[in-house]
C-alpha cells in the first residue's frame, strides 16, 4: 500500500491542510511587501495571505489528473496493447500531466500572489503574477468591519473578512487567514486616526 498513487495524493492534501500562517499577532510588525506607491508616513502592519484551504479543490483536481496518466501510463506499459493504441495512451498519459502541472503551477502562483496588506493609513490587496492587480481603501472610509466563519473555517482558522465603506458598498475578503488577528489589527488601526 505504500508505493499506492493514492498515497502521493494524501500527503499532498495533508501539507495543504497544514496550519502555517502569515498573519502576524502583533501590531507593528513589519512584513516583506514593497508599496511602490507608498503614502508619505505610511508604515505596513500586517500582512496577510489567502489560507492554503483555497489549495484543496484545486490539489484534488490535479491528483484526479496525475491519477489518469499513471492509468494511461500502466495501459501503456502493458504487454498486450498494439503498438498504435500504445502511442495513443502515452500521448493521452503526457496530455493529463501537462494539464497537471498546469494547473498545480497556475493554482499556486496565484495563491501565492494574493496578499492583503494592512497599514497605518489604508488596506491594500494585491493579486497577479504577470499582471499584477492592486487595490486599496483608506482606513478613513471604512465604516464597519466585520468577520465570517463558517464551522470548517473556524476549525482551520480561515474567514472571509467584510468591510462596509462609508457609501455603503460590501468589500469582501474571502478565505483569509486568521480573520480574527486580521480583525483585532485593523480595528486597531482604525481606532488610531491618522496618527
Amino acid at each position: 500500500m505504500r508505493n499506492s498513487p493514492v498515497a502521493p495524493i494524501r500527503h499532498a492534501i495533508a501539507e495543504v491542510l497544514s496550519l502555517q500562517s502569515t498573519c502576524p499577532s502583533a501590531l507593528g510588525d513589519v512584513m516583506s511587501i514593497d508599496l511602490h506607491d507608498q503614502i508619505p508616513g505610511e508604515k505596513v502592519v500586517c500582512e496577510v495571505r489567502a489560507h492554503r484551504v483555497q489549495l484543496l479543490l484545486p490539489s484534488i483536481v490535479v491528483g484526479l489528473l496525475i491519477l489518469i496518466a499513471a492509468f494511461l501510463v500502466r495501459g501503456a506499459i502493458s504487454p498486450h496493447g498494439s503498438f498504435g493504441g500504445t502511442a495513443i495512451l502515452v500521448v493521452g498519459a503526457l496530455t493529463f500531466a501537462i494539464i497537471a502541472v498546469a494547473v498545480a503551477a497556475n493554482t499556486l502562483l496565484d495563491w501565492q500572489s494574493r496578499k492583503v496588506v494592512l497599514t497605518n493609513k489604508r488596506l491594500v490587496v494585491r493579486s497577479g503574477v504577470l499582471e499584477e492587480r492592486t487595490s486599496s481603501i483608506l482606513l478613513g472610509v471604512i465604516e464597519s468591519v466585520a468577520v465570517q466563519e463558517g464551522p470548517l473555517g473556524k476549525t482551520f482558522e480561515f474567514g472571509t473578512v467584510i468591510l462596509r465603506d462609508r457609501k455603503g458598498t460590501e468589500h469582501r475578503l474571502k478565505k483569509i487567514m486568521k480573520p480574527g488577528d486580521f480583525l483585532r489589527n485593523l480595528q486597531g488601526q482604525m481606532g488610531r486616526g491618522d496618527e
